[in-house]
């Protein structure tokens, strides 16, 4: 389908697919102010079937764009980044942002594992083994929550979990 042969409708279909609410994309298009009939213009066929259309365009020129590790955004990468954020944040007391940094290393990685699963091909040399590294995380964010912990711990069992964090580095 080509473009709307009514410029104002043309541009209300654009920025509806651009995700611009009705009544705002409709007084931008010169109308009068009126929700009516901006839901009516909405509603039409040939609207619909533009933004459809558009929405398509859009989809395509994602596809054949650069892909992320194309321009050098690994999944390796992105840890590295955070790992440094980590350090950066532990060195200066930020334990929030140390741990935040934890946190999204953490996404990456079950992203990576979920994307894996998905191709069931086997992983590839120099990929990141997530299990391994995953228990590694998961005592990195023990010692960070029990570094939030008091300075001296209300109940028995705190402390018992406070020394076993820190055992297990």
């Amino acid at each position: 389908m080509a473009r709307l042969g009514n410029p104002r409708h043309e541009e209300f279909a654009q920025r509806l697919a651009r995700g611009e609410p009705q009544g705002e994309s409709y007084a931008a298009c010169g109308y009068r102010p009126s929700p009516a009939h901006a839901s009516h213009l909405a509603s039409r066929q040939d609207v619909r079937l533009r933004i459809a259309e558009i929405h398509a365009e859009g989809m395509r020129e994602f596809n054949e764009g650069p892909s992320l590790a194309a321009i050098g955004i690994t999944p390796a990468w992105l840890v590295n980044a955070y790992n440094l954020i980590k350090k950066a944040a532990m060195e200066a007391g930020d334990l929030k942002s140390a741990n935040k940094a934890v946190e999204s290393i953490e996404s990456v990685l079950n992203f990576e594992n979920s994307m894996a699963q998905k191709s069931d091909k086997p992983a590839a040399v120099g990929k990141i083994d997530v299990n391994a590294l995953s228990g590694v995380l998961d005592k990195v964010s023990g010692i960070i929550v029990a570094s939030k912990a008091p300075a001296q711990p209300a109940t028995h069992q705190e402390q018992k979990a406070l020394r076993a964090a820190e055992n297990e580095t």
